[in-house]
């Protein structure tokens, strides 16, 4: 093990866990001049967890859903990414979203979903924004919400990045623009 870690270690166990685990459990979790081992990792973020980080409790739900370093638990997934959510990390509000959408441990709910993909696009989140943009365009084709799709797809926010895909749906919102502020903004001659 290098010096380094071992620093953050030693720290960890004394001061700041919060913190200090997040990074500790990010170095073994993707193999960072120590041997790649997804436990530790999963550890180490269950400390930070604990400690009430909402970064950590997001990870926790993160291995959980995806079983590293720990069984796979749909149900216990949903709950630390409920807990980091409620603490405003808008990550863990975009993985609640999906929880909701998906039914993936709670039974699934489209107007939760959305209204955890609206905190977390109010809070930065790309991959809020894109899925916000999806639920409005399930509602019947909102101009601004084809926008911010053509735009998620055009700079790969929440999306793998795709010009196609991109002129596609900034068309759609051109053919479905109103007289309103945001077209005479984006459409005006």
């Amino acid at each position: 093990m290098n010096f380094q870690l071992l620093q953050f270690l030693a720290t960890a166990e004394h001061g700041d866990t919060s913190t200090l685990y997040l990074i500790l459990g990010s170095f073994l979790e993707a193999g960072i001049n120590v041997p790649k081992d997804d436990k530790k990792a999963f550890e180490c973020y269950m400390k930070s967890a604990q400690s009430g980080n909402p970064i950590g409790q997001a990870l926790v739900g993160a291995c959980y859903e995806e079983g590293t370093g720990i069984s796979k638990d749909e149900k216990e997934a949903f709950e630390w990414y409920l807990k980091s959510a409620e603490k405003g990390d808008s990550h863990g509000q975009f993985k609640l979203g999906t929880c909701y959408r998906e039914g993936k441990g709670v039974p699934m709910d489209e107007k939760k979903a959305f209204e955890w993909f609206k905190r977390s696009s109010e809070g930065g989140s790309y991959y809020g924004k894109y899925n916000v943009g999806i639920c409005y365009m399930k509602d019947g084709g909102n101009a601004e919400a084809q926008f911010i799709v053509g735009l998620s797809y055009r700079d790969g926010m929440g999306t793998p990045q795709n010009q196609e895909k991109a002129i596609e749906w900034m068309q759609k919102s051109k053919n479905n623009f109103e007289d309103d502020e945001f077209s005479k903004k984006w459409f005006a001659p």
